[in-house]
């Protein structure tokens, strides 16, 4: 609880060094090891909840708001931008922690309002006013009937916590459960529903890119494996594993028929949570453990490569693939952390990725014998459309060459700290197992 309160009290300095920042970054997560693996901190008449779950996902949390902090200085009013990155890292500290479904439902809302401001106010294009409208009108529209179910059954829903009990599940009904999942569903968010992510991550500033791939859309998942234990109706977890399993595909086409590296990415992460949300549906531990595996992967590499296609854009002013060529050679460094984490996004054995995927797999494919088809199909795709990013940045020919200027050391401490951590948690994802 120390290291909490510690935490929160070093955010809200704002002015923080680039090289203190660093260090205090360093001293959580060497604080972070002696966290407990097993067991809870909840006992009965806690305010907190701190299992597994909830420290994985409030380290990611810290980690990306602090490369947060270290991307602002490049924006005017970064003061400002600073103080909505700290307003959104707390908010979400507490919603990982809450054990009330009432508080968590406050808190998950809540994280919207800065997440429109940072849009708003430092996104690239005036499309950036479309995009927050987007990303406000789906989650309220998915938010207001889990609203409705709260304000129905307040007497009750005041009263449970995380974790949730069997004896909660025969309170509620088949489409009152349905209602629940699809707030969560809409943040992941899910195929055919997942329309303002793109719009969102291509309008965002830098920060505003790495927090909503690499914590925001966790929200979601963290809520499905909160509400798992009512997740019993067979009818609707397979429809939404249906539902997922044939989007990771057309979404696979979506990125190989794109030129816009900004939006590549942001369709791959929808196309990485689409296959996590195949893992949640099964509700079995190695499922759900998989789940959780690929959020703490997903979170590190695409906020990484959001990063590496930021520091691009600034060397050749477009995110047009025809534009952008020859990184290996004019920057061979930058070629290198395209490598990276172009390897990482594939889910190259036996980094975090393709551990997750085994996991989900195994415990998908002995319930649904078509998913092996839309496994293999799905391998092929993502691969290819890594590889064809890859490619293309790296490697041909510039029509127009104006100078290129070198990455900065502080660019490589940023890309180290994306890269770094998802290679050693590789080492203890055995301690991830749910």
């Amino acid at each position: 609880m120390k290291l909490i309160l510690s935490i929160l009290f070093s955010s809200l300095t704002t002015t923080t060094s680039s090289v203190e920042m660093f260090l205090l970054s360093f001293i959580l997560n060497i604080s972070y090891l002696y966290f407990p693996w097993k067991g809870s901190w909840l006992t009965e008449g806690s305010f907190i909840v701190f299992d597994k779950i909830s420290s994985i996902l409030l380290f990611l949390t810290i980690w990306i708001s602090l490369m947060m902090l270290l991307t602002a200085d490049n924006y005017q009013n970064s003061t400002m931008l600073k103080i909505l990155t700290n307003i959104l890292m707390i908010t979400l500290i507490f919603l990982f922690l809450t054990p009330k479904v009432v508080t968590f439902f406050i808190l998950y809302e809540f994280s919207l309002i800065p997440t429109m401001m940072i849009i708003l106010g430092w996104g690239y294009q005036p499309e950036r006013i479309q995009a927050a409208f987007s990303l406000l009108l789906y989650t309220m529209i998915f938010s207001l009937p889990f609203l409705s179910v709260i304000l129905f059954y307040k007497d009750f829903m005041k009263e449970i916590s995380f974790p949730l009990s069997g004896s909660d599940i025969s309170y509620f009904s088949n489409s009152v459960t349905l209602i629940c999942c699809l707030i969560f569903l809409v943040k992941i968010p899910l195929f055919f529903i997942h329309f303002w992510l793109p719009k969102a991550h291509v309008e965002a500033p830098l920060p505003g890119s790495m927090i909503l791939a690499g914590v925001l859309l966790k929200m979601g998942g963290y809520g499905l494996i909160r509400f798992n234990q009512w997740m019993t109706s067979n009818t609707i977890n397979n429809f939404f594993v249906s539902l997922a399993a044939v989007g990771m595909i057309l979404i696979c086409l979506v990125c190989l028929s794109t030129t816009d590296m900004k939006m590549i990415i942001a369709y791959s992460s929808i196309n990485h949570m689409n296959f996590m949300i195949v893992g949640l549906m099964m509700t079995s531990l190695l499922s759900l453990s998989g789940s959780l595996i690929m959020m703490i992967s997903h979170g590190l590499v695409s906020s990484g490569m959001f990063f590496l296609a930021d520091t691009s854009y600034k060397r050749f002013n477009s995110r047009s693939l025809f534009n952008q060529k020859s990184f290996i050679i004019l920057q061979p460094l930058m070629g290198l952390w395209w490598f990276i984490l172009s390897m990482l996004n594939i889910g190259l054995p036996p980094t975090m990725g393709s551990i997750s995927e085994i996991y989900i797999i195994i415990s998908t494919v002995k319930d649904f014998s078509f998913f092996q088809s839309i496994i293999v199909m799905y391998m092929f795709f993502s691969a290819f459309y890594s590889i064809f990013l890859f490619y293309n940045v790296n490697h041909g020919i510039l029509k127009e060459f104006n100078g290129f200027f070198p990455l900065e050391v502080k660019e490589h401490m940023l890309l180290m700290m994306h890269i770094l951590p998802a290679i050693i948690i590789t080492f203890y994802t055995c301690t991830l197992v749910l």
